[in-house]
């Protein structure tokens, strides 16, 4: 079973990976925008256009997808580490339990 700081490290990875992937969009469109200027006519236009439209769509998708994967895994990692302190609390309770049964019987 996967410890909750392991959960809460993979979903901090995770978003560091979506900040790249954001510098690396960022970058794409400064190539894009620097085609952009001396590719004229309609193939240019249809460049920019198509990127405009269904990449970018798309692009905000996968963002979106990654941000909920780093959503679920930052819950997940809460839900873990209340689970642990719950099984920790039971732990205990059962050992005092235990002491005082061993102690009545003295």
């Amino acid at each position: 079973m996967s410890t909750p700081s392991a959960i809460s490290g993979t979903a901090r990875n995770i978003r560091n990976e979506l900040g790249e992937v954001k510098r690396e969009e960022a970058r794409l469109q400064a190539e894009l925008a620097g085609v952009a200027s001396w590719w004229k006519g309609s193939a240019g236009t249809a460049l920019t256009d198509s990127y405009r439209s269904q990449t970018r769509n798309e692009i905000n998708r996968l963002y979106s997808d990654i941000e909920t994967l780093q959503t679920g895994l930052e819950r997940l990692a809460a839900e873990v580490q209340r689970a642990d302190e719950q099984r920790r609390i039971e732990a205990r309770q059962k050992a005092l339990k235990l002491e005082q049964q061993r102690n009545a019987k003295k």
